[in-house]
């Protein structure tokens, strides 16, 4: 099980969370991010262990900020990949991208979870999924928001 938990306040916070794991039967890749007054996010988590389980990113964000949320499972028999992304205050943006990609030829997985919330004006969102069984849903509540989600399987 790899856990990261950042927890940060003032403008121009940075966080990078990369999390990668190769065992098989890996349960539980994690990272919860929280921060306010502006900040950027960058998770990048990557599983390339056979039967891996429970791969997770949430973000948490208060004022003008940007949030980046990569997932991969590249190995076969992996469930419940999961992002969200909750943003207040005007000007953020927000991309999740998910993609089971199973190595030599095996069938994909499923379960592909991604959610973003935003709250108040400017806010574009970006949701890619690759693999069968996507589930994306985007909340914006402002004005001048944007969403693109694009969901392809193999």
């Amino acid at each position: 099980m790899a856990t990261a938990t950042v927890t940060q306040s003032g403008v121009g916070s940075l966080s990078n969370v990369t999390q990668q794991s190769a065992d098989a039967g890996t349960f539980g890749v994690s990272a919860t991010v929280t921060q306010s007054d502006g900040a950027t996010s960058d998770v990048d988590q990557i599983a390339s262990g056979a039967s891996t389980d429970d791969i997770t990113a949430v973000v948490d964000q208060a004022g003008a900020s940007d949030s980046i949320i990569s997932q991969t499972f590249d190995e076969a028999d992996g469930s419940a990949i999961s992002a969200s992304v909750n943003q207040t205050g005007a000007g953020h943006q927000a991309m999740i991208t998910q993609t089971d990609d199973p190595a030599r030829g095996l069938n994909p997985d499923v379960d592909l979870t991604a959610n973003i919330t935003q709250t108040n004006a400017d806010n574009p969102a970006t949701i890619t999924q690759t693999n069968g069984d996507n589930l994306a849903e985007v909340r914006q509540n402002g004005t001048l928001e944007t969403a693109t989600v694009t969901q392809s399987s193999r």
